[in-house]
């Protein structure tokens, strides 16, 4: 495709430089590969599109269920693509992230899904569309950078506010008394968009329909499990009886409060809410440790990156964001068609 792309972009010039041969002002525009395709059509061209995507990490359910998406929609594009899916080795492994954008973006490339908290990517996104590589962030804005040609993610502050409508539901199914008692919250890292989002959402809901429960200024376990476990073990050790919920921003924390309840026999004493709908946290619904979580189609995601990386690439005009709908997954839905694609591979290998 990039070859194409300068074969036209040749032309385009060896033209220009003819019609400005007869011209007063002596001067030409060249456009970059994106507008010299748009310009020229979306018509099919002997080499594929190729394609990068990077996830925030390859070790989690939830990203590798994005990876698989990635893959459908690449293998649904067939020929007309070459495809590539890489991630660093944890979400909070940045300097991992940066460098693996980088090289890939120095390897060349006509698209790039990235989804990333490394702050340094916006610059190396920036000067790539300058040579005509389109750009799809997924699943959070990158700060100080806005020049993508789309945004595919989930409602982040829709995630947080179903978490709290299911907090409250579950505290009153299980005749909790809540009043005046409290809610530890445990995110995996500071300043990212998403978390604070879910994070944000979720105590304006609470603050809204459950104003007498205390929220507890949030913990971080910067993405160690183990951590995270510390951290739910601290607060009971802490609050003890005075906590009636505990909510877990991914999968790995809502799993890691989950172990809390198993190590420490406190099945019964809290209800737990996680988001990241994965086989791990359903193991915990399963059991009865958790009561519900926030499940979003990573597949889902992952599959309309790649679409949108190669509409992009060939010229076609995409909507800013691509936003998805979350939705809550309990005990009693988590076996439905809809639900199993969220957290069921099997499913989505069919």
């Amino acid at each position: 495709m990039k070859k194409i792309v300068s074969i036209v972009l040749a032309l385009v010039m060896v033209l220009s430089l003819t019609a400005c041969s007869g011209s007063a002002s002596g001067t030409t525009a060249a456009g970059n590969d994106k507008e010299t395709q748009a310009a020229a059509g979306t018509n099919e061209t002997a080499e594929p599109v190729e394609i990068v995507a990077i996830a925030k990490s390859i070790a989690t359910s939830s990203w590798q269920l994005f990876g698989t998406g990635c893959k459908a929609a690449a293998a649904e594009l067939g020929d007309k693509v070459e495809f590539t899916f890489d991630g660093a080795s944890s979400s909070t492994a940045l300097e991992e992230s940066l460098n693996l954008i980088e090289n890939y973006l120095a390897n060349g490339c006509d698209a790039i899904v990235v989804a990333t908290d490394a702050s340094g990517a916006g610059a190396l996104l920036t000067n790539a569309q300058k040579d005509g590589v389109s750009v799809i962030i997924a699943d959070n804005t990158l700060n100080g950078y806005d020049g993508q040609d789309n945004l595919t993610t989930y409602d982040n502050k829709m995630s947080g506010k179903l978490a709290a409508d299911a907090m409250l539901d579950a505290l009153k199914a299980n005749n909790y008394d809540y009043d005046g008692k409290k809610i530890v919250v445990i995110s995996p890292a500071p300043g990212v968009s998403v978390l604070e989002d879910r994070d944000e959402a979720f105590r304006e809901e609470m603050a809204a329909i459950a104003p007498e429960i205390e929220i507890l200024e949030t913990m971080y376990c910067d993405g160690d499990n183990a951590v995270a476990l510390s951290n739910a073990q601290d607060s009971w050790q802490t609050y003890g009886e005075e906590i009636v919920g505990m909510y877990g921003l991914d999968e790995g924390v809502c799993d890691a409060i989950s172990r809390c309840k198993d190590e420490n026999g406190l099945q019964g004493k809290f209800e737990i809410i996680g988001i990241d709908a994965t086989d791990l946290v359903i193991a915990d619904i399963e059991k009865g440790n958790v009561a519900a979580v926030i499940g979003m189609s990573m597949y889902q995601e992952g599959y309309n990156c790649v679409m949108n990386a190669y509409k992009a690439a060939t010229g076609e005009a995409l909507e800013p964001v691509t936003a998805l709908d979350p939705m809550i997954v309990t005990i009693d839905n988590y076996m439905t068609d809809e639900a199993r694609r969220i957290w069921d591979s099997t499913v989505l290998e069919k």
